[in-house]
């Protein structure tokens, strides 16, 4: 880890969406695409990133109408920067620029009492539908069901 100061910033200003690739990959929140992140965030409400010097350690955006609630869809630091702060400083700052009284995220197993620090409560009542629900089940973040049955919700 390096000594710097951690920098945040709210625009994508300078953001190497490959860089931020591989932060999701080794926290781990999955292998996802540099161009597909890169339009993600651009089309997302409210968006942070973290830098210690020259490298991106962190990043979290929500998507909001400014009516109904906002969700959290991402919220990634690198697992050498990982409680010391930088998570906590990428949510709040998100949640100042959000213009909803409600704000609702799905978490990584085990990141629930992060949360719940953070003022967040429990939803009894959240059902989810991912195409790859298998990934979702093995990695302890959806109760098992019949991966035939979301598949077939993504076909015609």
């Amino acid at each position: 880890m390096s000594t710097y100061e951690i920098v945040y910033q709210e625009d994508a200003r300078g953001v190497n969406w490959k860089d931020l690739a591989e932060v999701y990959k080794r926290a781990p929140l999955g292998k996802l695409d540099p161009g597909k992140l890169r339009r993600a965030y651009a089309d997302s409400e409210v968006g942070c990133f973290a830098f210690s010097g020259a490298a991106l350690v962190g990043g979290g955006r929500t998507i909001s109408d400014d009516e109904a609630p906002a969700t959290v869809c991402e919220l990634v630091v690198a697992p050498e920067y990982q409680r010391q702060g930088v998570g906590r400083a990428i949510l709040r700052s998100i949640l100042r620029k959000l213009a909803v009284p409600r704000v609702i995220l799905a978490c990584v197993h085990g990141q629930q009492d992060f949360y719940r620090r953070e003022g967040f409560l429990s939803h009894k009542s959240v059902m989810a539908l991912y195409a790859n629900t298998q990934w979702f089940v093995e990695n302890a973040n959806l109760e098992s069901g019949d991966p035939a049955n979301a598949a077939a919700a993504y076909s015609d």
